[in-house]
């Protein structure tokens, strides 16, 4: 179906050329006058000559649509106009700050179209992943599926996201978005957009790109290439041993962080959910009983999705409540224990030539004094192999992890007390100790530290983090041999 440039008269505004894409809904169109206006769509009367006042299930047909057309808005906008700066404004050829510059060094930041800040922190960490970016280049819609219209959305929205561009306004994206998923387009009795929940959000647009070609020959596609590893489970029961223990293979592209009173770091929570105790039907006795699931990962994942389980189901009060236990999350992840033993095998090779050659730079640095002094103390190597990570924005020639090492990469926080509230916002690492920090439009840069007060210590009302992305340590071994180092034991499942 076409489009058409309509003019929009609002009070003394007018605005040229608005294009209204007659393949969306008119609350994707009410949506784009709000990004204008900033008039919020609950207040919108819009009116045409033709046809009338545009609700909800309106047709497009019936207004007699041709390019120029004058169409009115009526409705008072969410905030007054910006006041006249106190301060002179600061030009790049003065020297302005880190932050004034923010919006001109890195990708810009997205625009706010009615409780979206769940899909925006969502679409700037995955658009921080340059493999993903890649891949998307790649892509060539071959039909109207779904799965083909929201991987050519993402790509045609990731191309504009370039440093130094303007905010981007997703109107064509998130018009797609929500006819995918209706879940995502409910409203609230009084018609407001719903808040939602960013890791649900984030879990089915990850789902909805297997589309996109894989970079590497043998792989399935991009999602599989990038996030998907394999988890073995073994399931017996605790209340009879005639029944058969279960053992599963299955693919995961996140691991939970189960928080109880007594979780304070992140790997205690991910070792909950790895060793767990479920109900299920036993066929031997009849009836419901209490299994044993131990779980341990076979195949590592390139990029690793961790999710707090922070939102539970609040019968009394009828709400999903948030839990706000500070719960302490590492730069550099080390999942080696949570391995099958024949992964933890292959892993180890690779592991002990990384701390060896660490170890040795460690002694350089110090001098040869402390070497004969250091020896005793050799068996026992630095277990932070900061050196070896990989730029992120060098994409190397195999997608995998040998290392069972993983480095933070990325972090969606929410700030608020219940999943239907709050406040979204995206944390991206850039380099060295700098961050970025997209918050819906606005842009900003933030060091490590930063990073360190998003675990919760703030309370509700400060940014917790909600999911962690981890990139993964790859690191090539030189043909050489080297002596065994002592590792962690063998998970047994």
């Amino acid at each position: 179906m076409p489009s058409y440039n309509l003019t929009i008269k609002w009070g003394k505004e007018v605005f040229q050329n608005i294009s209204l894409d007659t393949e969306s809904t008119p609350e994707d169109f009410k949506a784009q006058l709000y990004a204008l206006t900033n008039v919020p769509i609950e207040r919108q009367k819009v009116m045409f000559p033709k046809g009338g006042m545009l609700k909800d299930n309106s047709d497009w047909s019936k207004f007699g649509l041709k390019d120029g057309l004058s169409v009115m808005l009526v409705g008072t906008a969410d905030d007054k106009l910006p006041e006249k700066p106190t301060e002179a404004p600061v030009f790049i050829e003065d020297g302005g700050s880190v932050q004034d510059l923010a919006s001109l060094r890195y990708p810009p930041g997205i625009q706010n179209l009615g409780n979206t800040c769940y899909l925006n922190s969502t679409l700037q960490v995955l658009h921080h992943i340059p493999e993903l970016r890649t891949a998307l280049k790649k892509f060539s819609k071959q039909n109207g599926s779904d799965d083909q219209v929201i991987s050519q959305s993402f790509k045609e929205l990731f191309s504009i996201m370039k440093p130094g561009a303007n905010t981007v306004i997703p109107i064509t994206f998130l018009s797609a978005f929500k006819r995918i998923f209706p879940q995502f387009a409910q409203k609230t009795p009084e018609g407001y957009p719903m808040q939602q929940d960013a890791e649900e959000c984030f879990s089915t647009l990850v789902k909805s790109l297997k589309a996109v070609p894989a970079l590497t020959e043998g792989q399935e596609n991009a999602i599989n290439e990038l996030f998907e590893g394999e988890i073995i489970s073994k399931t017996k029961c605790l209340e009879t041993e005639l029944e058969q223990e279960n053992v599963s293979v299955e693919t995961f592209s996140k691991l939970p962080c189960h928080i109880t009173n007594d979780t304070n770091f992140l790997v205690e929570g991910i070792e909950r959910g790895l060793a767990e105790q479920i109900s299920k039907h036993s066929n031997i006795l009849g009836q419901d009983a209490v299994f044993q699931k131990e779980s341990a990962i076979k195949r590592l994942p390139f990029y690793l999705t961790i999710q707090f389980v922070r939102f539970w189901w609040n019968q009394k009060a009828g709400v999903k409540a948030k839990i706000n236990r500070p719960i302490d999350f590492p730069n550099r992840l080390d999942v080696y224990k949570f391995c099958t033993p024949d992964l933890q095998e292959k892993l180890r090779v690779v592991r002990n030539t990384l701390l060896e050659e660490e170890n040795k730079k460690i002694l350089e640095s110090k001098g040869p004094a402390s070497s004969s002094s250091s020896s005793s103390s050799s068996s026992a190597p630095s277990q932070d192999p900061s050196i070896y990570f990989s730029d992120p924005d060098t994409i190397p020639t195999r997608l995998e992890n040998n290392t069972g090492y993983y480095e933070l990469v990325g972090i969606i926080t929410h700030k608020g007390r219940m999943a239907d509230s709050g406040h979204y916002v995206a944390w991206v690492h850039d380099h060295g100790d700098n961050w970025i920090l997209y918050d819906d439009d606005t842009v900003h840069e933030v060091k490590a530290d930063s990073i360190r007060d998003l675990t919760g210590k703030g309370g509700a009302d400060w940014h917790i983090a909600y999911i962690c992305v981890y990139r993964s340590v790859y690191y090539e071994v030189k043909e050489e041999k080297s002596e065994d180092v002592e590792m962690a034991k063998p998970a047994e499942i």
